[in-house]
């Protein structure tokens, strides 16, 4: 799946944070079993580099996350060297490598290194993967990553990826671009090869896309709006593209679309992780706001919220602090700020999402705040307090879901977009 560049959410945000546990004096950290291994999710990037020497081990990276309502039992990450196809959880045959994973707790993420022994002889290869214990993920564990074994020297560019969990971060700038008005977008591209770029490789972007990504000595169904000369990038090294200028699409739902190594065609080899890549985006008839939150709780999947006192007392009241970033194009009014809780309860399977109601007629929340007199400009963010929501009388941990503007103070051109939360 290609990072999303704005979020398909044009109103509202449910920012998930882990919040201190709850407690009456201050008890240790619960520690669940019962979770399922199927709430993991996991991405592993290319091999650095995709041409290995014979007999060379792949190295690999890898990002574990949990979605589960519980701390999830240890598990392994099973890696082979070279299957053609199918279900990697369905072969009869021991992996080439593994990979211990840690239990999680929930929201966690690791980031993991894998040393895969590649095969001895000269030729292309298709490393797969398989989860433990996750075989419902039949999509995720028939992936594969294309590599050569050769004794040769050559450069395999590819599209940087996002940091893997947030597909809410990629650089671009309004969020929602406006129809007929441009916007900026940052990206990476990387050398996975053995071998330094070659001289004049081009790179071509789109700012709506063309649809259909040409092929190499193909034309386009339209021009590029940039085209660019790359310069010399290391193996192992990335070159980053920052704020390219680009015009938006022609309303609702669109994307950018980058093209590395069109048309120059300097590829030497089919083995390259990522030619090309869309940025995903909804754009609008006219300028709009948009809240996100600033920053991420360090090494989890979560937005970063804090309570106040830190371990609040069972039963008690509590003031939550977060930081909100206008993303839009347009002033935006913080409106209506509702605030709700769910306890991590140790349950198998994946958490349950708490924000309740529908767009602009939210239900079930714990708390609110009438934060209509706050307007936060595009670019600049403000810091949010929430005072007085009531502390669950149950002891335990539990996490905290926010949604800016509950009312719909703002005008927003996609309004009627259903998708109003966002699970992580």
């Amino acid at each position: 799946m290609a990072p999303a560049g704005g979020r398909c959410l044009a109103l509202l945000l449910a920012l998930l944070a882990l919040a201190r546990a709850v407690a009456a004096g201050k008890p240790p950290r619960p520690d669940p079993p019962g979770a399922s291994p199927q709430a993991l999710r996991w991405k592993v990037f290319p091999p650095m580099p995709v041409y290995a020497q014979p007999g060379r081990k792949l190295g690999v990276e890898v990002y574990v996350w949990s979605r589960s309502n519980a701390t999830t039992p240890a598990t392994k990450l099973n890696f082979y060297a070279n299957l053609t196809g199918g279900n990697a959880c369905a072969v009869n045959q021991p992996p080439d490598a593994t990979v211990e994973v840690p239990p999680l707790a929930p929201f966690q993420v690791r980031r993991l290194k894998a040393k895969v022994p590649a095969p001895s002889t000269e030729g292309r290869g298709v490393l797969r993967w398989c989860l433990e214990g996750a075989g419902a993920r039949d999509d995720v564990n028939r992936e594969g990553h294309d590599y050569e074994v050769t004794t040769a020297k050559a450069p395999a560019l590819g599209i940087a990826s996002t940091y893997p969990i947030a597909y809410y971060s990629t650089a671009m700038s309004p969020e929602h671009p406006v129809v007929g008005q441009s916007y900026t977008i940052s990206f990476g591209i990387v050398n996975y090869g053995t071998a330094p770029s070659l001289p004049n490789t081009t790179l071509a972007v789109w700012g709506g896309s063309p649809w259909l990504a040409p092929a190499c000595g193909e034309q386009a169904s339209s021009p590029p709006d940039a085209l660019l000369t790359l310069p010399k990038i290391a193996p192992g090294a990335t070159h980053r593209v920052k704020g390219l200028d680009l015009p938006s699409g022609s309303g609702g739902y669109d994307w950018a679309l980058v093209m590395v190594d069109w048309p120059s065609c300097n590829t030497p080899s089919p083995i390259v992780p990522r030619l090309n890549a869309d940025f995903s985006y909804d754009a609008a008839a006219s300028p709009m706001p948009s809240f996100a939150p600033q920053g991420g709780e360090p090494k989890t999947s979560a937005f970063r919220i804090t309570t106040s006192p830190r371990s609040p007392k069972a039963g008690g009241r509590m003031t939550v602090k977060l930081r909100a970033t206008n993303t839009g194009d347009a002033d935006g009014r913080l409106g209506a700020v509702y605030v709700w809780l769910t306890k991590f309860n140790g349950a198998a399977g994946r958490y349950v999402e708490p924000v309740t109601g529908q767009r602009c007629a939210w239900s079930g929340y714990a708390a609110a705040a009438d934060l209509t007199g706050v307007v936060v400009a595009p670019g600049k963010s403000t810091r949010v307090a929430i005072p007085d929501v009531p502390v669950p009388s149950e002891p335990g941990e539990y996490y905290v879901a926010v949604v800016f503007d509950g009312t719909c103070e703002n005008p927003y051109f996609l309004a009627d977009t259903t998708y109003s939360t966002r699970a992580f």
